[in-house]
């Protein structure tokens, strides 16, 4: 079992460590992707930097945040997807934590959000700053855009906005629709149809046009980032002397009443000796009586005898 000093040390410990990684940041900007496995996370990326910066396969290969430049000062982080493993959601977690903007990918084939997608933005929302105004920084896109009939995809966005506006009361970000397929084939045919087809541009446009104000307020977000690390590395120590004070209450009450129920222990010990010492001595002084009686019987006896 883990001792406080201990834990206090591994809290210590993880507040260095994540102020290091804020001070580290400096002034570069983190886009990173988040959302399911396989919806296309990796090769929106790879599109966004016509190269195959990351590694895109039908099986799981992203487990690591791995990241590349986008610009000068701007990187792109590709995380492994919702739920595969916890480590996974943890590696994902140290990604988020220092995000400028987020680019939540979502495959519309498969209908609207799904619970863990949606608790995802909610974990999304608490490691980002009460005041950093996180949907400004939150971005949508559906990706396999040539797999659904535009009708059908303005039904399924559709669904997709009114649960988001359900769950969090927003509706004010922004939503883009694109074919990585479309894109990368009609990059490597010189197809202008294809590429112009693919959303891919519309969706570059937007993160470019987002950089000038990411930097501008990347280091008013570490700061802020930095006080809300503070804050919750002092309630948690809070939490751990609160959590030593009501064991050593706890401890100290349940002593007291060890205490308690020996003294009634030996209260009743007391008594039950001064009830039988009362007892001896009535059985004595009977047995006084009974001996006087007896002698006095013997005496008249034995005069009568002669």
């Amino acid at each position: 079992m883990q001792s406080v000093a201990e834990h206090l040390e591994k809290i210590k410990a993880e507040f260095e460590k994540q102020r290091q990684i804020l001070a580290s940041q400096g002034e570069k900007v983190y886009i990173v992707n988040a959302g399911n496995m396989n919806h296309g996370k990796s090769s929106m990326f790879n599109s966004l930097l016509d190269k195959e910066a990351f590694k895109t396969e039908d099986i799981r290969t992203t487990v690591t945040c791995d990241e590349a430049p986008y610009r000068d000062n701007v990187i792109f982080v590709d995380t492994p997807g919702i739920g595969a493993t916890a480590a996974d959601d943890a590696t994902a977690a140290e990604a988020y934590k220092k995000a400028n903007l987020i680019l939540f990918v979502h495959n519309p084939s498969v209908g609207e959000l799904h619970a863990p997608e949606v608790d995802q933005i909610k974990k999304l929302i608490k490691l980002f700053p009460e005041n950093a105004d996180f949907w400004k920084r939150f971005c949508l896109v559906l990706t396999y855009k040539e797999t659904d009939k535009e009708q059908s995809l303005d039904t399924i966005q559709q669904h997709i906005t009114d649960r988001i506006f359900k769950e969090f009361k927003v509706k004010d970000f922004p939503v883009f629709r694109i074919s990585n397929t479309r894109y990368q084939k009609g990059r490597s045919e010189n197809k202008k149809v294809l590429v112009d087809k693919s959303g891919v541009l519309e969706l570059r446009s937007y993160i470019d046009g987002c950089l000038e104000a990411l930097k501008k307020d990347s280091m008013a977000l570490q700061v802020q980032r930095l006080t809300k690390l503070k804050e919750e590395t002092c309630r948690e120590i809070n939490n751990l002397k609160n959590n030593v004070e009501h064991r050593k209450t706890t401890k100290q009450n349940h002593l007291e009443k060890q205490g308690q129920s020996i003294l009634t222990t030996i209260g009743m010990y007391a008594k039950q000796e001064r009830d039988f010492q009362a007892k001896s001595r009535s059985i004595s002084s009977n047995l006084s009586a009974i001996k006087y009686e007896r002698d006095k019987l013997k005496k008249r006896w034995e005069n009568e005898r002669y």
